[in-house]
């Protein structure tokens, strides 16, 4: 055991409680490992919204070029056969044809699509585009713009609607036409029906369940779809890996494990603990909002900002 290690913060909340050490907790003691993993939760994710600077991380996500592939339908059904997807292209395009589907990943060992295959049964050429790629089940939020190697910052699309609508080249919900006012009509000059391929220009983020019954997979997503493999690097606001081994120990700013993390945790169990019978309850909530208060304070290393840049001035 080693000083904040997370059987050292068991122990202190055992002690808390009157007990020589967490194996005294019997019972209690998946309570313990809960309430210390809250107070870690809390460090990395504040509840006023505003989370640390520490608490990010820069990931990069490989996409790959399209892929011919050949696959087997059921004309009605979503299951493929003969290609095995690789893990990194859920929620791609599948392109046969004319037609296009959504990679949505596999129950068991099958692969499915989203969408029941239009074609007759039988074995078909088609196109992987890899153009959505998982992210860590522990990301929270991206952070300013994802940037694209060889590019540069990519451009937000709202949600799936604005990315349709983009695909459809739908401009307004009513267009002018000379003479007569507004007509109560979209305008739609492509339907949505295909895919703009090139240089990937935007993202997008998406959280939604692709499989019945399976978790629901944050995405990161491109448009136009890659014509060669690209990298894209992103800054996000993380969750922390949940301590489980006694000899885990949380990653906070400077170690701070015991100034930051016990303070919160002590404040948790007091409350969260009905065998608990310390009658300093004010102290243990006081100790830990002065926790929070240097969290605050650290969120950022930089206490300046250089303001608005201004290019191109003579």
């Amino acid at each position: 055991m080693a000083d904040g290690d997370f059987l050292d913060l068991q122990n202190n909340l055992a002690v808390l409680a009157g007990r020589a050490s967490a194996a005294d907790l019997d019972e209690d003691l998946s309570l313990c490992k809960q309430v210390i993993n809250e107070a870690q939760t809390e460090c990395y994710r504040p509840v006023d919204g505003r989370a640390p600077e520490w608490a990010r991380t820069r990931r990069t996500l490989q996409f790959r070029g399209p892929t011919n592939i050949a696959i087997g339908l059921t004309q009605g059904t979503t299951a493929v056969t003969g290609y095995a997807f690789p893990t990194n292209t859920v929620g791609s395009v599948v392109a046969i044809g004319t037609n296009f589907y959504t990679y949505a990943g596999t129950v068991g060992a099958v692969h499915h699509l989203v969408e029941p295959a239009l074609e007759t049964t039988g074995t078909y050429q088609a196109v992987l585009w890899h153009n959505s790629h998982p992210l860590a089940a522990s990301t929270a939020k991206i952070m300013g713009a994802p940037d694209r190697q060889g590019w540069g910052p990519l451009s937000p699309m709202t949600d799936g609607e604005s990315e349709l609508r983009y695909r459809s080249r739908m401009w307004d919900d009513y267009r002018p036409s000379a003479g007569t006012g507004y007509t109560g009509q979209a305008v739609t000059a492509g339907g949505g029906s295909s895919y703009p391929m090139g240089d990937p220009t935007m993202y997008r983020v998406e959280i939604e369940q692709l499989l019945d019954g399976a978790a629901a997979v944050a995405r990161f997503m491109l448009l136009p779809l890659p014509m060669q493999a690209c990298n894209v690097s992103i800054r996000a606001e993380v969750f922390p890996v949940r301590l489980v081994n006694n000899a885990d120990r949380p990653v906070l700013l400077a170690d701070r494990v015991l100034d930051i993390l016990l303070p919160i945790a002590r404040e948790k169990w007091g409350i969260t603990y009905k065998k608990y019978t310390g009658q300093n309850a004010e102290g243990l909530i006081r100790e830990a909002n002065k926790a929070r208060e240097i969290l605050s304070q650290s969120r950022s290393l930089q206490s300046r900002g250089s303001g608005q840049a201004v290019t191109g001035r003579t």
